[in-house]
């Protein structure tokens, strides 16, 4: 909040040469101190010192650093463009055309101002070392919906139709993304967005009553789970769930395992057995294989029905014969 408002602040003067008093100055102060104060001590029930345990709790993870991954790479120091590449891939592209339109069309003295506001948010977060999120720079929404708004404003003063279309389809984008909002992605990021981000982009526990759906749609008696979070698999109406957590397990039947885990375990050259492997989608975030059912006394032939009632017949080509038909000889 004080880089937003000192972002603001020096806009109107270098554009307005508005210059408040020490006490206008004093005055603003004390309102978003005072009205911060109780929004958060509210919000945490009224027990100020959650607050702080939480806020001192966050400051030690980004002093020691957490592992973060971004375009196949990962780092514990975390990247200045992580925020950026997070809010370019995760937000609609028409938003993202308006806001660039605000630099092209005559732009509001407001467009500026919360342009400004937005940058001053990002260059506070590139310092950080909690490159796991874009959910931990999502007051930088705020100000750029408002310069948003502002650019749509001059548009439709020269470009009506091209900023309604722009607005319908962002429309049209959050619509689709439902019910799915935290793990949207846009077109950029393609089929997989797990070759640019996962963790909490992407990844997040939310599938485990789709994978559930899944398994008693296909009648599987036994999975093998790379533990997607701390979930009570049982009360959740899972069958048999075997855990496993090296990516250099061997693995047989059906084996769910979440983006996050299978690119972390990818960087180790891990899942010797899931590459080139079909897999079936389940949601936004879970892969589920079927490898050679020999453990547990499963038939081949068992395994071979499973797969064909799994996978849509395009999948199971001739390649995909050959390669099980070499993985069982």
């Amino acid at each position: 909040m004080p880089a937003v408002c000192a972002a603001i602040l020096l806009t109107r003067w270098v554009i307005d040469r508005q210059r408040p008093t020490i006490r206008q100055l004093l005055l603003t102060a004390v309102i978003v101190l005072v009205s911060s104060a109780a929004l958060v001590w509210t919000g945490y029930g009224f027990n100020i010192r959650a607050f702080v345990t939480g806020g001192s709790e966050i400051a030690r993870i980004d002093r020691e650093g957490m592992n973060s991954y971004a375009l196949g790479r990962w780092t514990t120091n975390g990247w200045w463009w992580y925020f950026p590449l997070s809010l370019g891939l995760k937000t609609t592209l028409p938003f993202l055309a308006l806001f660039t339109a605000g630099f092209i069309v005559k732009p509001r003295r407001v467009f500026i101002e919360f342009t400004a506001a937005s940058i001053a948010i990002l260059m506070i977060a590139s310092r950080s070392r909690l490159d796991i999120g874009v959910r931990y720079v999502l007051p930088v929404f705020i100000p750029m919906t408002i310069a948003v708004a502002a650019a749509t404003l001059a548009m439709m003063q020269r470009a009506r139709w091209i900023a309604i279309t722009l607005i319908l389809l962002h429309l049209g984008s959050s619509i689709a993304a439902h019910p799915d909002y935290f793990p949207y992605f846009n077109v950029i990021a393609g089929s997989d967005p797990s070759r640019f981000l996962i963790d909490s982009n992407l990844d997040w526990e939310q599938d485990a009553l789709r994978l559930r759906n899944v398994v008693r749609e296909l009648k599987i008696e036994s999975l093998m789970v790379r533990d997607i979070g701390a979930i009570d698999y049982a009360r959740l109406g899972f069958p048999h769930v075997e855990r496993y957590y090296s990516p250099f397990t061997t693995l047989h039947g059906w084996v769910a395992i979440g983006d996050s885990y299978y690119r972390e375990g990818l960087s180790q050259y891990g899942w010797p057995q899931l590459r080139g492997l079909p897999y079936r989608r389940v949601g936004k975030s879970i892969r589920l294989y079927c490898v050679e059912c020999g453990a547990r006394g499963a038939a081949v032939g068992a395994c071979k029905r499973r797969r064909a009632a799994a996978w849509p017949p395009h999948s199971r080509s001739l390649a995909f014969v050959r390669i099980h038909r070499r993985r069982r000889d």
